[in-house]
Formats: structure tokens, sequence, C-alpha cells
């Protein structure tokens, strides 16, 4: 262990007579850094990081800002929870899936009115207020997956991109979506050989695509060029018919 008390132990085993002398010693150690969202440094990111961060939601230490915004809030929450950990919100015990054992998590302390001093992510408080009631059943509700669900995090999606076919010099991907611009979303732009973090939103798409699953608009962790194509390619469609 590195915390605690280092003896050097230093020992003369050839019966010479040699005198001898300990000038100096020293020990370097080399910290393994520590993975994103870790904000205990107990080289885990789990529960208790997200309780943290909950702790110092408001918080100008730029530990906690883990989206670079400039501060800590609920944007820095979903960043840790959906892109950086791959969980989604409902997930007590950060199973892979929302289902009754998470749901029997928040049953057992349920209390609304806020009575006692502190609930955790473990116990069913999934915003962060200190009470377990109705907003975090319906988070939960929201997410309910008891056969489990995809586990996309930032390590995935820079995989996925790293192996895409990037765009040839000289190239710029721009996606300008009308529909992203009345929700208030702003246009991705990708220069050559970059890429841009998801936007943590859901998608709520209007109606259902032809051969598109529906699944995937429960999917938090959205590239807003791809979504901006996919409505854009609704809307000529609705406009053209069958040309």
């Amino acid at each position: 262990a590195i915390n605690g008390i280092w003896l050097l132990h230093v020992t003369d085993d050839t019966a010479n007579g040699d005198a001898g002398a300990l000038l100096n010693w020293s020990l370097n150690i080399e910290l393994a850094q520590d993975p994103p969202g870790n904000l205990n440094h107990d080289s885990h990111v789990n529960a208790t990081d997200i309780d943290m961060l909950f702790a110092n939601i408001g918080s100008s230490d730029p530990t906690y800002d883990l989206d670079s915004d400039g501060d800590a809030d609920m944007q820095d929450v979903d960043h840790l929870v959906l892109n950086i950990m791959g969980k989604r919100y409902g997930d007590a015990d950060l199973d892979q899936n929302v289902d009754i054992s998470d749901f029997g998590a928040m049953v057992r302390n349920y209390d609304p009115l806020g009575q006692n001093a502190f609930y955790s992510w473990a116990q069913g408080n999934f915003n962060g207020d200190n009470r377990i009631d109705l907003a975090d059943f319906n988070r939960m509700a929201m997410n309910f997956s008891p056969l489990g669900y995809d586990p996309t995090n930032v390590i995935t999606l820079a995989k996925m991109l790293a192996m895409a076919p990037q765009p040839q010099t000289g190239q710029t991907v721009m996606a300008t979506s009308p529909t992203g611009a009345e929700e208030g979303l702003p246009p991705t732009v990708s220069e050559p050989g970059t890429a841009r973090l998801a936007d943590t939103r859901s998608v709520h798409v209007g109606r259902p695509l032809d051969g598109v699953d529906n699944s995937t608009g429960e999917y938090l962790v959205v590239d807003h060029y791809f979504r901006s194509s996919r409505r854009r390619f609704e809307r000529l469609r609705t406009n053209f018919g069958s040309r």
C-alpha cells in the first residue's frame, strides 16, 4: 500500500570488517491515472461517485465539471451516468438492467418528504434531491428494462468512431436540421478527423419510421448529425412521397 509507514532495512552480510554509510534513499511511485468519473479516487467508478457529484452540484471545483462547461450541474450527472458509466437512471444497483430489485430498493426507502438526512443513488435517489418520491419512480419507469439495456458509453462510442471511415481531406460534414432548431438543439459540425461527444438528452421522434427499431428512441446518447439526417429524411419523404 502506498499510504502507510515505509521501513528501509540495510544489512551487511559479509564479515569483512568494511564500513559503509547510507547517504540517501527514496521511493519513486508512479500512480495509474484515475478512470474518468472516479471522483473519490478509489480506482472504481460506481454509485459513490454519483452521490459525490450530486453533493457538489453548484460547485465551481473543476473536479466535478465533467463536461467542462464551467460549472457542476445536472448535465455533469447525465454525462457521468449515461456517457462515462454507460448506465441508466433507475438502475440502483448498476447491474445493467432496471428491474424489480431496483424497484424494491426504492420502495424500501420511499420518503417523499425527505425526512432522513441523506439518500444515495443505491437507495433510489436518482435526482439528488435527498427525497425518494414519484420523480425517482418516473425515472425508473421510463428506463424499465428487466432484460437489460445497451451499455453504451463514451469509450464504446470512441472505438466505433475510430473504426468508422473518415471524411476525405478538405471535406466538412455539416448537419443543419430545422427540426433540431425548433427544439433548441445546436447543430453538430464535424471537421475531418474529429468527433464531438453526443448530447445526453433524450430523442423524441414524433412517429416511427419504416425499418427503424423504435427502441432507438430510448437511447439517451445521441449524435446530432445522424439524428438530424434521419429526421430530415422523414420530412423529405413526407413532402415528396414516393419520389
